[in-house]
């Protein structure tokens, strides 16, 4: 009886180190992102956008294949149902890349106006009027569609990032719980630094930037209330499969990314970031190698077999 009231006052410290991480992850990539745009610069920081990412994608890349999975199959077996859960995850992206816009993000071009969105007819009969000039036409359309598009697929970011903070902690402990954190936080940041500067670019002030920004966040706080309330109901393996479903998300999600960020009309710059990628999975590769006490440590030192 002692050990179990031991046991759920542990899972209730758990809950709230896995709460005050959710924290730190959305204060880290709503604070650092504006820091670094003003720091670098409206015009440089466009430059530096891939190199972030990249090394991002290398990150949080390591941080599933050589951790999350690692965590997974020292606790159970892993079987179709981890697989079916995990290509879950990877659908659910494209889900949400594709079923609230057509938009391809064409504007980000240094094209005309007309030749970027060609298919829109409002564009087109605003550019034929002359009723407002090529750049402000450009920044109406930009806000409209795609700052919108960003934001609904960066809470659906966030809400993968709670459920993968969450569910670690709850299933794998502190030690490993702090690993995940810390992949995702500079996975996140180099994320957002891109996105935020596509808000910015859409027309936005930087003040609302920042605020919209934080707002979509906030659905890492809905990722941490379901993977809690999931374990309430003591469902078995819930954190796990919660570890695998975000795990195909954020895989997907960075996967697709990748080609536009690495695509460059140098082919010595393409191979530049590539390199950047093989720096984030080298880092951390070795991070997740050496660092981290997986589930099956924390297994032991509670003295459960599940």
């Amino acid at each position: 009886m002692n050990h179990t009231g031991e046991h759920q006052e542990s899972l209730e410290y758990t809950e709230i180190y896995s709460f005050l991480g959710a924290t730190l992850c959305i204060f880290s990539s709503t604070i650092v992102p504006p820091f670094f745009y003003s720091r670098i610069g409206r015009n440089n920081i466009q430059k530096y956008i891939p190199w972030f990412s990249c090394f991002g994608v290398g990150i949080i890349l390591s941080l599933i294949f050589q951790h999350n999975f690692v965590d997974i199959n020292e606790m159970v077996t892993w079987d179709e149902t981890f697989s079916i859960v995990f290509l879950s995850g990877v659908l659910m992206n494209y889900i949400t890349l594709f079923s609230f816009t057509t938009d391809d993000h064409c504007c980000e071009e240094d094209n005309k106006i007309e030749e970027c969105c060609n298919d829109n007819d409002e564009v087109h009969q605003m550019v034929q009027n002359n009723q407002i000039n090529n750049q402000q036409i450009k920044n109406r359309y930009n806000q409209k569609h795609w700052a919108y598009s960003i934001l609904i697929g960066d809470s659906f970011c966030n809400f993968s990032d709670g459920l993968i903070i969450t569910s670690s902690f709850l299933g794998c402990g502190m030690d490993s719980g702090l690993i995940v954190l810390l992949g995702v936080i500079l996975h996140e940041i180099s994320h957002e630094i891109g996105d935020f500067s596509l808000i910015l670019d859409s027309g936005y002030s930087f003040k609302k930037s920042i605020a919209l920004n934080f707002i979509s966040s906030l659905s890492i706080y809905l990722g941490w209330i379901v993977t809690i309330l999931l374990d309430y109901h003591n469902i078995k393996n819930v954190n796990l499969y919660l570890l695998t479903f975000s795990s195909g998300m954020l895989s997907s999600l960075t996967i697709s990314i990748l080609p536009k960020m690495i695509k460059n009309k140098s082919l010595m710059i393409q191979n530049l970031r590539l390199f950047t990628l093989l720096i984030g999975m080298s880092l951390g590769t070795i991070m997740f190698t050496f660092l981290p006490l997986h589930c099956e440590d924390h297994r032991d030192h509670d003295g459960h077999d599940n």
